[in-house]
């Protein structure tokens, strides 16, 4: 059963077959420095079964065959120790089992789990093969991993979630070993530009491409078109400046070619996978097998058999073929084992073909085939608390081209911080441009901060909790003192504020769906250094500061044009300027100004209609006093309304800053 390797084309001397020995000494003397205790680890973990000793010697047997027949190439990570001292058949080390795999339901959630809940203990020297594989429970409790060990546990999940996955051992670039992406462009970074040209700058470009279209002046749409075509040459020249001055950094590697590396290795055929691709288990990312940062394959393995690669891998993995049930291109450690390819066209022949062939392998008429011993570590278990940790030490750096992202684990951060994004004017990272954070599980329903340093402005964003509730808060220094912005949720036909802007000396709102039409309102403040009349009464407005106010008015179609309002002006102390909407067929609007208890003046639109009269302008005066006082309170409203939000930020920010 256990004889799956070719006849021996010759046999070795034995001076020869105990250089494994010696290596297994040396290895031994290296793991006592773990200070593991090996009395708490499973039994398979700290010794061999006899079968696994025969799968061992079968194992180290196809080594000395393959060292002799290719000795120009290096040995294979066939058999690794493990972190109890004790040699195992890399296949069995990829454990396709779990007790429980929590949101982790596709290949993206387990990479990037991987990626982030792993250190990384790089190869020394990293032209050599590490010579002991942990298990996947070890660096699970450790969350200190090895490429190969990175490797190891994403295809076990891989493979718990029935993807076609293997395990790849061969020779990567520098930056991919080293997880160096100081040269490469933040991914984050890179999602949020392309959504503000989206939002933004394109819809900006749709509008005024739309207006000259309308305008129909060639020459404008001509120099609009230059002006772009100019933008564009200016910002493509800068990028390609930058970009030679990036390459500029990049160093030659003197290892190039020889840096080994550990990756996974995802077919197409299962779980709507199309297309063959790598995972790279330091970042978590994709790449196609065709990516020049992956430049040859030695072996592969999962937990039915390990292959090694007979191609040659001339322009790095570009034309490699992974069948590897053809024998001309992939050489099988355990040559009668079934592999995955194998099981998965088996199991269709036997749904086409019933269970005939099922009945025949069970009364012994087709031959049994070998299927490799189960693994020897113990069920992946990750649990809720790995999922809130995810990051060693609760955090994690990386850094990117003018950038640094800092993550964090939302379970061991006050604050709720889980992400921080900070940009930089120059490639050293020295001028810092923005701040961007993001939160979760706030009790104020914070999820976004932005600190732009170039123009002095924070922006906090929040999560819509019901009508009424902030969405968007920013804020910047002006020269009276600092302005702020403020983005309300609304619902459709419900009154309500939608936007307010405050600073010391102006206030500016935006309403919704008000019964009296009010969509605007702009408020002006009197001066600390403007002098006052002390023996006149003061009105309401005055008692605020207020200097000056602006209403505006959307139609009301149940009124007449010449007496709905449009937009009313109280300039204090007593005058009041009353704008109407225009009527059909007309340019300008009735107007009428008042200038105090019995002083007026009126322009009317329509000279057929009469003049306003004193029984009309008393009206309106008293109209006018009433509206006055009902500005005044609103105003008072929401000036309290931001002062009440601000004390409560500043309540809740301090225990995050404590």
């Amino acid at each position: 059963m256990w004889n799956l390797c070719r006849p021996l084309r010759f046999q070795l001397t034995s001076m020869e077959a105990t250089g494994a020995g010696r290596q297994m000494e040396k290895l031994q003397e290296d793991l006592s420095k773990l200070q593991l205790s090996e009395e708490l680890m499973p039994e398979s973990y700290r010794i061999n079964s006899p079968k696994e000793e025969q799968l061992l010697e079968i194992v180290d047997n196809f080594q000395q065959q393959y060292l002799c027949l290719y000795p120009e190439r290096k040995p294979l990570l066939l058999c690794p120790i493990n972190e109890c001292g004790v040699r195992k058949f890399i296949s069995t080390t990829v454990q396709p089992t779990a007790s429980n795999l929590y949101d982790l339901f596709c290949w993206q959630d387990c990479s990037s789990f991987v990626a982030d809940f792993l250190s990384l203990q790089p190869l020394e020297p990293p032209t050599e093969l590490p010579r002991q594989l942990f298990s996947p429970t070890y660096v699970l409790r450790s969350q200190k991993a090895t490429c190969f060990e990175s490797a190891t546990l994403l295809c076990s999940m891989l493979l718990v979630r029935n993807y076609h996955a293997y395990c790849v051992s061969g020779y990567a670039s520098r930056e991919m070993c080293l997880l160096d992406q100081s040269l490469q462009q933040c991914p984050l970074l890179d999602t949020e530009e392309v959504q503000e040209e989206t939002s933004e700058q394109r819809q900006q470009k749709k509008n005024v491409v739309r207006l000259l279209e309308e305008l129909g002046t060639a020459s404008l749409m001509e120099q609009e078109r230059r002006e772009q075509e100019a933008a564009e040459g200016a910002t493509t020249a800068l990028l390609q400046k930058e970009l030679q001055e990036i390459e500029s950094r990049r160093l030659p590697d003197p290892l190039e070619g020889l840096r080994i590396h550990c990756w996974v290795l995802v077919l197409s055929g299962k779980c709507d996978i199309e297309e063959n691709f790598f995972i790279d288990p330091l970042t978590g990312s994709s790449f196609p097998t065709n990516d020049k940062n992956f430049q040859s394959i030695e072996s592969v393995w999962d937990n039915y058999n390990c292959y090694v690669n007979m191609q040659r891998c001339i322009d790095g993995c570009k034309d490699l073929c992974f069948n590897f049930e053809d024998r001309n291109l992939w050489e099988k450690v355990l040559q009668k084992a079934l592999g995955q390819q194998q099981l998965d066209k088996l199991v269709l022949r036997r749904e086409k073909e019933g269970s005939k062939e099922m009945t025949q392998l069970m009364q012994g008429i087709v031959p049994r085939k070998f299927v490799l011993h189960r693994s020897w570590v113990s069920y992946i278990n990750i649990s809720h608390e790995d999922l809130k940790k995810r990051f060693p030490g609760g955090k994690k750096e990386t850094r990117f081209i003018k950038a640094k992202l800092e993550r964090f684990s939302p379970a061991l951060t006050k604050d709720g911080l889980l992400r921080r994004l900070t940009t930089y004017k120059d490639l050293d990272c020295t001028e810092v441009t923005r701040v961007k954070e993001w939160y979760q599980n706030r009790s104020d329903d914070l999820e976004e901060r932005e600190m732009n340093m170039v123009e002095n402005v924070t922006t906090e964003r929040f999560n819509s909790d019901g009508f009424g509730t902030l969405l968007f808060h920013s804020w910047k220094p002006v020269s009276s003192g600092i302005e702020r912005m403020m983005r309300f949720e609304t619902y459709e036909g419900v009154p309500g504020v939608q936007q307010r802007v405050v600073s010391p000396q102006v206030l500016e709102e935006t309403f919704v769906h008000r019964s009296d039409f009010l969509y605007s309102r702009r408020v002006t403040f009197r001066l600390d250094d403007q002098p006052l009349n002390a023996n006149r009464p003061r009105s309401k407005l005055e008692a605020l500061g207020v200097q000056k106010v602006v209403d505006r008015f959307h139609r009301d179609q149940s009124k007449p044009a010449d007496k709905d309002m449009a937009q009313v002006i109280f300039l204090l102390p007593d005058w009041i300027s009353v704008t109407y909407h225009l009527m059909d067929h007309h340019h300008i609007p009735s107007v009428v100004h008042i200038s105090g208890k019995d002083l007026w003046s009126e322009f009317q639109a329509d000279r057929s209609l009469k003049p306003l009269g004193p029984l009309s302008f008393h009206r309106l005066l008293k109209d006018m006093k009433a509206k006055k006082d009902n500005v005044a309170f609103e105003i008072k409203e929401s000036l309290m309304e931001v002062e009440n939000f601000l004390a409560s930020r500043e309540q809740q920010e301090k225990p995050e800053l404590d």
